[in-house]
């Protein structure tokens, strides 16, 4: 089929003039070119999120090998520079028509490092925001949390701008684990000699 081309919407109408025929052959035609264009781009953003799902998976493996067993999740308070905003990721909304007055609920996702089944995985929790009276509302977890290669492809981009934020943190996170076992070891010195006499 050939495809007419016109350099405006007018110069089209004035092609058509109220002929049905020319209608359908023009939509038909602009129908089967933008499938084609459509089938191009699925395949290009469906070979990037490849990539970046085995981007995640690399990065997964590296971190399970440093053998880091804390759960954590990233929030607004682990930035490093305010300015970069909140962490939460793809916020949603879901608007209930059932009640009066209507109801609006707020969603969204943060990112993080915990158990999955056996393995540790960067992983991804949903929430639920439940306006309360007053500044701060009330962030409630739905779900367990998933893995974050099995999250929705908008998150899993999402996340990616926000990955060496989720490193820097877990680093802090386990530092300071570290110091705190360490005056944990320290505090029972003592009591170690004490109960290896008995």
């Amino acid at each position: 089929m050939d495809t007419k081309t016109f350099s405006s919407e007018e110069e089209r109408n004035e092609y058509i003039a109220g002929d049905r025929e020319k209608r359908i052959e023009l939509d038909t035609a602009d129908i089967l070119l933008d499938l084609e264009k459509l089938r191009d781009e699925s395949q290009k953003i469906n070979e990037a999120s490849k990539e970046l799902n085995n981007f995640y998976v690399e990065l997964e493996n590296n971190l399970r090998g440093c053998q880091i067993s804390n759960t954590f999740f990233l929030k607004t308070d682990d930035s490093t520079k305010p300015e970069d905003g909140d962490f939460r990721l793809c916020c949603t909304e879901e608007v209930s028509k059932d009640c009066a007055p209507v109801v609006s609920t707020f969603y969204f996702w943060r990112i993080g490092w915990c158990r999955i089944g056996d393995k540790w995985r960067l992983a991804a929790q949903k929430y639920r925001i439940n306006p309360v009276e007053g500044e701060k509302p009330h962030h409630e977890v739905v779900g367990d949390p998933i893995r974050l290669t099995y999250g929705p492809r908008d998150l899993r981009t999402a996340a990616a701008h926000r990955m060496r934020y989720l490193i820097h943190a877990l680093l802090k996170q386990v530092m300071y684990d570290r110091h705190c076992t360490q005056n944990a070891l320290e505090r029972i010195r003592p009591l170690v000699e004490s109960v290896r006499g008995l």
